[in-house]
């Protein structure tokens, strides 16, 4: 049972130039996700200069989520590898990671580099994830249907429990004689 994340930001999308960023985790592999345990859509708390400032914002929120799952996860007796978060965006997964120009990163917000260091430490592991398969696009934007769909089967439990049922108990109808 390893721990494993998606998230996403949707750039200046909210009022007053605000962004969102959404995410989920779940236990499993990068391929099979096992449902997910924690889900979140939040507004960042600043104003963002650009989409790959959300996206590593994005990142930054989820990661300290995930710190508190993964002390859980360990306390509960499952010792956890480098958890995978998986981001949609390059340059917020070069900014983790340490391998772009620091120069071109010089006007974030210092707080999420707090990601990069947890990288460092090998807490996380940062890698890329198709924008068409990456499921927390569902919780910042709103989606055509096809892709509403696609993510949807993913993130509700059937909750049809119709064969679960217990039998009906037959109940005994007493008549009265009309003839009293």
């Amino acid at each position: 049972m390893q721990l494993q994340g998606q998230s996403d930001a949707s750039y200046l999308s909210r009022p007053r130039a605000k962004s969102v960023f959404g995410g989920l985790f779940y236990l499993g592999c990068r391929w099979a996700i096992n449902g997910p345990i924690v889900c979140t859509s939040k507004m960042i708390s600043c104003v963002v200069a650009s989409a790959a400032e959300a996206e590593l914002a994005a990142g930054f929120q989820l990661a300290q989520i995930a710190v508190r799952l993964r002390n859980t996860l360990h306390d509960f007796g499952y010792p956890q590898q480098p958890t995978l978060l998986l981001i949609d965006n390059t340059v917020a997964i070069g900014s983790a990671n340490d391998s772009i120009n620091k120069k071109r990163s010089k006007s974030m917000d210092m707080r999420f580099f707090w990601l990069r260091d947890r990288v460092q430490q090998k807490q996380f592991v940062v890698e890329h994830i198709p924008g068409q398969f990456n499921i927390a696009d569902f919780f910042t934007k709103a989606l055509p249907k096809t892709k509403y769909d696609q993510f949807h089967q993913y993130l509700v439990v059937n909750t049809d429990f119709s064969e679960y049922k217990r039998p009906q108990k037959k109940i005994k109808t007493v008549t009265m004689d009309k003839t009293l």
